[in-house]
């Protein structure tokens, strides 16, 4: 089983998912669009996700993540060596955001 963060999250929907997903480690897709992740909940997220060594499709579109949570999901996609897929679209992520995802994404 998978650790679940000891941050506390702000987003009460987020704080269910995590639980869910800290239950389902061998999910191969996981869908978080449209629900208002933002850097504080990345943080959370990010030592989950890192842990779905099977996860082939990740989608974090249009949420209200900046480069601060994009920094923090980079290296975290980048162990996911089973990903084939990243929606990352329509957040606010600027370019050191990009930059930051730009070498775990390098082999998708």
């Amino acid at each position: 089983a998978i650790t679940p963060p000891k941050k506390p999250i702000l987003n009460y929907k987020i704080s269910k998912l995590l639980n869910k997903i800290t239950t389902s480690p061998d999910m191969t897709f996981l869908d978080l669009h449209n629900i208002y992740i933002g850097n504080e909940e990345a943080i959370a997220l990010a030592p989950v996700i890192k842990e779905l060594k099977s996860l082939t499709t990740l989608n974090i579109y249009n949420n209200n993540l900046g480069s601060e949570g994009a920094i923090v999901l980079a290296p975290a996609i980048k162990e996911l060596k089973s990903l084939t897929e990243l929606r990352f679209g329509s957040n606010n992520i600027g370019n050191e955001g990009a930059i930051a995802l730009a070498p775990a994404i390098k082999e998708l």
